[in-house]
Formats: C-alpha cells, sequence, structure tokens
C-alpha cells in the first residue's frame, strides 16, 4: 500500500501519488482542487491563444496589405486596371504595370521597378493568372533570397517540391483538390498547395 501524501480537503481522506493522479477524490468522489485548477488553467490557456491567434492574423492581414495583396479570405475581384489593359501585379504598397514593370521582392521590401533592370531578389511578373494570357498559370520558383514567377502552360511543381509553386488568387485557379492558401513565412502571396509537407 502507498504511504498518504496528501488529505482530500473534503472528506480528509489520505490520498498517495496514485490517488492524486485521478481527477476524483477515490474515497468520495470530488474533483482534486489541482484537477480542477488545471481545468481553469487549460480553459483560460485557450482564450489566450485564441485571442493571439486573432492578432496574429489581423497582423497577417496588415502585413499582406503592405505587400499590395488582399487580406486572406478576400477574393481578387476588385482588381484596378494599370492602363496596359492587363491586371496590376501586387507588390508592396504599389502595383506595377505588367507592360513595361516587374516587382522586385526583397528582405527589405518590395518595389515596382523597369521591366528590363535587374532585381536583387524575385523577380515577380504574375501572381495568379489574371497576369497570365488564357490556359497559363503563373509558377514560382524561390529560394536562397532570389526567384522568379512566369507565365507557363506547362504544369508547375510535377517533379515534387523545389520544383515550383503555382500562385493564385483563388482555389479556382489551382489543380483539383489542391487549396489556394497564404504561403509560408509570410510573404504575401498564395500559392495551390499540393501538401508535400
Amino acid at each position: 500500500m502507498y504511504k498518504p501524501v496528501q488529505q482530500c480537503t473534503h472528506c480528509g481522506a489520505g490520498l498517495s501519488l496514485d490517488d492524486l493522479r485521478k481527477p476524483n477524490c477515490t474515497y468520495c468522489g470530488t474533483v482534486l482542487p489541482h484537477h480542477a485548477q488545471a481545468a481553469q488553467h487549460a480553459q483560460v490557456v485557450g482564450q489566450v491563444m485564441g485571442q493571439m491567434m486573432q492578432q496574429q492574423g489581423q497582423l497577417l492581414d496588415q502585413y499582406r496589405g503592405a505587400f499590395g495583396v488582399p487580406p486572406v479570405g478576400v477574393g481578387g475581384s476588385g482588381q484596378t486596371s494599370t492602363g496596359s489593359g492587363d491586371p496590376p501585379i501586387a507588390c508592396g504598397m504599389e502595383e506595377c504595370d505588367p507592360a513595361s514593370e516587374v516587382c522586385c521582392a526583397t528582405f527589405n521590401g518590395a518595389a515596382c521597378i523597369p521591366a528590363d533592370q535587374d532585381c536583387q531578389g524575385a523577380t515577380i511578373t504574375c501572381t495568379s493568372v489574371a497576369q497570365c494570357d488564357d490556359g497559363e498559370i503563373c509558377c514560382g520558383t524561390f529560394g536562397g533570397g532570389n526567384g522568379q514567377t512566369s507565365c507557363t502552360s506547362e504544369p508547375c511543381g510535377g517533379g515534387g517540391p523545389g520544383s515550383g509553386v503555382q500562385l493564385c488568387e483563388s482555389d479556382a485557379e489551382c489543380p483539383p483538390d489542391v487549396p489556394c492558401e497564404p504561403a509560408p513565412g509570410g510573404i504575401g502571396f498564395n500559392f495551390c498547395n499540393p501538401g508535400f509537407g
């Protein structure tokens, strides 16, 4: 038999360590105070985490807005014209004219630059099929602080992780059963997530 280490606050029975691991007193059935307190703490932690996640979502939407990308859950149906007839390329606080500009995204931010100028980061020429010709998709390859996007009629990312990702505005642009989701790291673009890992 185990030696009692504490008494029940309700019935006064001696409780062993094994008894204390149970949520209720073995003798009277009363919820043990440390289990009740743990349940209250779990509820408070859940509320705090919910508030933190909500704040993080608001910050993510602000960050996305800084790159000219609509908040999560907002579609791209309200695109404005840049004069070229093509939808603009979202780029930080700017919108690039795809007829003459590209978006140059670096670790310091993003800005529109002339299409013939070298970008010391990722050259963004599209962020969805809206900037591509009919039948084309926007495909991006990124890594090491640089990369590029381009419109292509070929499949994007068919070789698995590292072979490219399709950028998108909505699930409708992605292959069947592949969702359009925010890219990891809060970079401000959406991609068709095939779930490689």
